[in-house]
């Protein structure tokens, strides 16, 4: 399951994208409601570097980065860290055969906005691709073999 179905499967949030650097025009609206759900999760990927392991195998590391917004400051209170807690428990279910384990290794607060509250939480993870056998194309005249 993709960590997008996961979180709204959940019920965790009513809200789940892909981080925009956009969050100022997403809360706000002129009856003050946004433009999106809340509670909402926005996702980016960030510092991903690879290492080249021979035969075409690649390793990673990247940092799942997730936004968690709530709407209306003053209600608040210590839900925010409920949807955090909620959001972190469905995303380390999302353990595939080739990646870690999610670690929580950063939360921060963005406290640029006055009718949100933007929680930013970071995860590490390490991951292996592994690619598809390389098939060679041969052409004879017309026509196209492949061999595996």
């Amino acid at each position: 399951m993709k960590l997008h179905d996961k979180l709204l499967a959940d019920g965790v949030v009513k809200t789940v994208q892909i981080y925009s650097n956009q969050i100022a025009r997403l809360v706000s609206n002129k009856n003050g409601t946004g433009v999106i759900g809340f509670p909402a999760a926005l996702i980016e990927f960030t510092n991903i570097n690879y290492i080249q392991k021979g035969n075409r195998h690649q390793e990673y590391t990247a940092i799942l980065r997730l936004y968690t917004i709530l709407y209306n400051m003053e209600n608040v209170g210590f839900k925010i860290f409920d949807i955090m807690d909620a959001v972190h428990k469905s995303a380390n279910l999302l353990i595939t055969d080739y990646t870690t384990p999610l670690i929580r290794v950063r939360d921060d607060t963005d406290n640029d906005f006055t009718n949100v509250c933007v929680n930013i939480t970071d995860y590490q993870f390490r991951g292996t691709i592994v690619p598809e056998p390389i098939t060679t194309t041969v052409i004879t005249g017309l026509d196209i073999k492949v061999k595996s």
